[in-house]
């Protein structure tokens, strides 16, 4: 047997693969340098790639663009909320949908006596009372605690808190007790009800849908712009 014979014998034998084919002994290499080793032999590992990527894609679910969230949570093996879906849709628009600028403002009761006109502003982390609205309401002025804070403006003013009184406010079934700060301002709203209320009763307000939602007693409390309450919804009705 001549030398070259008995490197391919040796190779081939060597360098066999799994599949029964041969891949390009390294003699060829050394020898030939960049020869064709032929379509056979090429690696297969791209077109594993290709067959795993289509099994992944075969195992996704395809979810219409008009499922409801609820449905999609359906979807997800979440049958139960521990609490009632806060949700806005299209169809609790106000009569002339989107095309408004109006702030969201509702009317509450407030130590007993009806108050329209209170914005409600999740951008101010503080309750607002200006000085005229304690004389609407009947507080005494006694009762007011001096305050040495000062607070800024949207515009970057600052006006100083003249005091901080509390007082119990009733919106639709609710009933708290809120801290507010008195200023001597006279702005478009008799009351001002930020973050330090609406976070603590979990309130979501949204301007757009004009109306906020609050969870109570097991369902969602829907209190419109201006006041005005909606039946309260329950979490079984919510969940469908």
């Amino acid at each position: 047997m001549t030398k070259l014979k008995k490197r391919v014998t040796e190779d081939n034998v060597a360098n066999i693969i799994g599949s029964g084919k041969h891949y390009k002994p390294s003699f060829l290499e050394n020898d030939h340098p960049g020869r064709d080793i032929g379509e056979e032999s090429k690696p297969t590992e791209s077109k594993g790639r290709e067959e795993k990527e289509e099994e992944d894609s075969s195992s996704c679910i395809g979810v219409p663009r008009e499922t409801t969230p609820q449905e999609v949570l359906s979807l997800m093996g979440v049958e139960a909320l521990s609490h009632p879906l806060r949700a806005f849709f299209d169809e609790e628009l106000p009569p002339e949908g989107a095309t408004h600028t109006r702030p969201l403002q509702i009317t509450i009761e407030c130590m007993g006596t009806k108050v329209p006109m209170v914005l409600i502003d999740n951008g101010f982390a503080s309750n607002v009372c200006p000085f005229r609205t304690t004389l609407t309401i009947g507080l005494d002025v006694e009762t007011i605690i001096p305050s040495p804070l000062t607070i800024k403006a949207y515009n970057n003013t600052s006006r100083k808190v003249m005091g901080n009184f509390k007082a119990p406010c009733k919106v639709g079934p609710i009933e708290t007790i809120v801290e507010f700060h008195v200023m001597d301002i006279t702005p478009n709203y008799n009351l001002l009800l930020g973050r330090a209320w609406l976070h603590p009763i979990g309130a979501i307000p949204y301007s757009l849908h004009q109306m906020m939602k609050i969870p109570w007693k097991g369902g969602i409390a829907v209190v419109l712009g201006h006041g005005e309450m909606l039946p309260l919804v329950r979490e079984e009705l919510s969940s469908k």
